[in-house]
């Protein structure tokens, strides 16, 4: 979302310590009370954090995924890395090797 700030609101965001991440977030995921405003109450608090905790653990689960994907963005295959080949790949030294036919 792209919201722009009345000198009023950048001036009062600041001084409250927030900053437009913080106003795009509740925008993002609160609750409209009116027309013309957004409040991200306990329950919406605690719907994000849920939500974003089961993005942490698909994160931990996918560490070192690999996926090989087509020129039309088709999935050809997915795969765990080795470990030393991720340290290749850290490193700068990891070569593929692909036999083209």
């Amino acid at each position: 979302m792209n919201l722009s700030y009345s000198n009023h609101a950048a001036s009062r965001i600041q001084q409250r310590g927030m900053c437009g991440k913080d106003i795009e977030m509740v925008v993002n995921a609160g609750t409209a009370i009116d027309d013309d405003s957004i409040v991200l109450l306990n329950h919406d608090a605690d719907r994000e954090i849920k939500k974003r905790k089961k993005e942490i653990k698909m994160l931990e689960r996918l560490r070192s995924v690999r996926v090989v994907l087509g020129a039309d963005e088709t999935v050809i295959t997915a795969y765990y890395l080795k470990r030393n080949i991720e340290k290749n790949i850290i490193r700068g030294t990891y070569k593929y090797k692909h036999d083209k036919q």
